[in-house]
C-alpha cells in the first residue's frame, strides 16, 4: 500500500471524500462527489491533472497522421472533428494510477477544514505543498513503499 492509499483511508474515516481522476475540469469534479458527501470535505484531483501527457502527445501525432491533419489545417471539418472524438475516447484509457504518479495537485472545498486534516495527511507519509489560499490547489505527494 503506497502513502496515498493510507491517506485516503486514514481520511475517509474521518468523513471525508478522496477522489481519484474525477471529471476533466474542476466543476466536472465537484459533480462527481457523491451525492452525499458533505463539500467541505472532499479532496480529489482531475483527469487533467493525472493524464499521461506522452501517451496523449504520441495519440495526438498518430491520429493527426490517420486523418491528414497539418499543422496549418483547417480545423472546421469533418475529419478533425472525428479526430477529436476519437482522441477523446482513447485518452480516458491514458490516465494514470497512484501508483504511476507520486503527487498531484487537489481540489478542496473549504480552507478550514483542508488546514485540519494536513497533520493526517503527513502522518501517513505524504507532503502537502500549499500557500494556504482558496485560490491555489495544494500538491500533495507520497512514496510508493509506504
Amino acid at each position: 500500500m503506497n502513502n496515498f492509499e493510507k491517506m485516503k483511508l486514514a481520511l475517509e474515516a474521518k468523513g471525508w471524500h478522496v477522489g481519484w481522476a474525477q471529471g476533466f475540469f474542476q466543476d466536472e469534479g465537484w459533480c462527481d462527489c457523491p451525492y452525499e458527501a458533505d463539500l467541505d470535505k472532499c479532496l480529489f484531483n482531475i483527469i487533467q491533472d493525472v493524464q499521461d501527457e506522452d501517451g496523449i502527445t504520441l495519440l495526438e501525432d498518430e491520429l493527426k497522421e490517420k486523418f491528414g491533419i497539418t499543422e496549418d489545417y483547417e480545423y472546421d471539418n469533418d475529419e478533425y472533428e472525428e479526430a477529436c472524438e476519437e482522441l477523446w475516447e482513447e485518452a480516458q484509457d491514458k490516465v494514470l494510477t497512484p501508483d504511476q504518479v507520486d503527487g498531484s495537485p487537489f481540489c478542496f472545498g473549504n480552507v478550514e477544514t483542508l488546514n485540519e486534516i494536513i497533520p493526517i495527511i503527513i502522518e501517513c507519509g505524504c507532503s502537502v505543498d500549499w500557500d494556504g489560499s482558496i485560490k491555489t490547489r495544494p500538491y500533495i505527494t507520497w512514496n510508493h513503499y509506504g
